[in-house]
């Protein structure tokens, strides 16, 4: 993937409007050098977030059932990335280890 990303990996915007906030990679063109981002609530998976990597910030948190979901060819769904990146923000919330 784009500057090494990997579909499923939870990343966080350092630049724009969305500054700070936690994204699943979902998609990439690596032509055109971006990655596509769905967070599950205001970012679906059906319409997601066309972000350059330059502007995000890696986290060493991969999600891999949507990875298995993805490389299985089954439907990721809002509610699971929702759910995935809610456990994320507690464990970083109460354990500051992401």
């Amino acid at each position: 993937m784009a500057s090494n990303f990997s579909l499923g990996q939870v990343v966080q915007s350092k630049a724009g409007r969305d500054k700070g906030k936690l994204y699943v990679v979902v998609d990439c063109e690596p032509d055109q050098n971006c990655l596509y981002l769905a967070d599950g609530d205001n970012r679906k998976v059906e319409k997601p977030k066309k972000k350059n990597p330059k502007h995000l910030n890696h986290l060493n948190v991969v999600l891999p059932e949507i990875q298995a979901k993805e490389k299985a060819g089954m439907r990721i769904t809002n509610r699971e990335i929702e759910g995935a990146l809610q456990k994320v923000r507690e464990k970083d919330h109460n354990n500051k280890e992401v």
